[in-house]
């Protein structure tokens, strides 16, 4: 298993981040989306606004991994009251994300990956052929958009709290996500507002209900998906897919990705789910020792690129499992 991978002295120290560091990451998402403003607005053609949307799509995927580390307590880990609060206010609030509620469907996703209860279920729809093409439509129709509000906003009794916060009934929960969320749009509006109004829902608005599910939809897919897919009963597994184990993905993302689908080296995910406490700063060098160990835990697997796994899924459907 991974007991032997990380010693217990480098898990208490890895659980924090670099402060120096994490704050020029967490800068480079910011400058990514006023990199994407300043070419939509300064080429003022499609071909600019297509650039400059697609860049910032990336940057509020971002944005989002951002509040994932926050979720963890990762961000800030030694003032958790000061993590949520930036968690909620700089990164979940100007995307849209209930931080609280999301935190809740987020640790529920780690204890119940693969399973038939897990939280995110978007890797479960097949991306081969056709089926591609229908998952471009849902997502930037604005279908995902709605769909994912609504199982967020649903009240899902087998989803028991985990955080001793959302112990407390719905009502204050919602209230105090939703403020965060309505504080982030109108400073995001606020300071768009000084260039011009429109770009608000041309900009931020329109990217975020459309192109960012997509990246977000299609970073899961690669995740969580196995190439190889069979019923899980028939098989003889809990397991999506018919794997025996929970599946966790990791793969080595090329500059292109990383604009796109990962920040905070969000793509070793796989280490990420076997040390989730670790500081986003630290998971390269436990992909590293993960790939150089022969006894490597059963629910690891690495990818070449975000690209070739997708590729797979296109090109060979159910192919093998890896």
């Amino acid at each position: 298993m991974t007991a032997h991978i990380i010693q217990p002295d480098e898990l208490k120290h890895w659980r924090h981040a670099n402060g120096r560091k994490l704050i020029l990451d967490l800068a480079a998402i910011w400058a990514q989306a006023c990199l994407g403003f300043a070419l939509a607005i300064t080429f003022s053609n499609w071909v600019g606004y297509l650039i400059g949307f697609v860049i910032i799509a990336g940057a509020q995927h971002g944005l989002g991994q951002a509040t994932h580390e926050a979720v963890h307590g990762n961000l800030i880990s030694a003032n958790r009251s000061f993590n949520d609060i930036i968690g909620g206010l700089l990164f979940a609030g100007p995307i849209l994300v209930p931080f609280e509620i999301y935190r809740n469907r987020h640790l529920h996703h780690h204890r119940h990956c693969s399973e038939l209860s897990d939280t995110k279920w978007l890797y479960r729809r097949r991306w081969d052929g056709w089926y591609a093409l229908i998952e471009i439509i849902k997502s930037l129709s604005g279908f995902d958009f709605v769909a994912q509000v609504l199982a967020v906003l649903r009240n899902n009794s087998t989803i028991r709290p985990i955080e001793h916060s959302l112990k407390r009934s719905r009502g204050p929960i919602l209230l105090q996500d939703f403020s965060a969320i309505a504080f982030g749009q109108l400073w995001m509006f606020a300071i768009i507002s000084l260039i011009n109004p429109i770009y608000y829902l041309t900009l931020w608005i329109a990217p975020l209900l459309t192109l960012m599910p997509l990246f977000s939809k299609a970073r899961s897919a690669v995740e969580h998906r196995p190439f190889g897919i069979v019923d899980a009963a028939s098989g003889g597994t809990i397991y999506f897919g018919g794997t025996k184990v929970a599946f966790f993905r990791s793969v080595k993302a090329n500059y292109l990705e990383r604009l796109i689908f990962s920040k905070l080296n969000f793509s070793f995910h796989a280490e990420h789910h076997l040390w989730p406490s670790v500081s986003y700063q630290y998971l390269p060098i436990l992909h590293e020792r993960m790939r150089q160990r022969a006894d490597q835990d059963a629910r690891w697997h690495c990818g070449q690129s975000y690209g070739y796994v997708l590729s797979r899924f296109f090109f060979q459907g159910q192919g093998n499992v890896d």
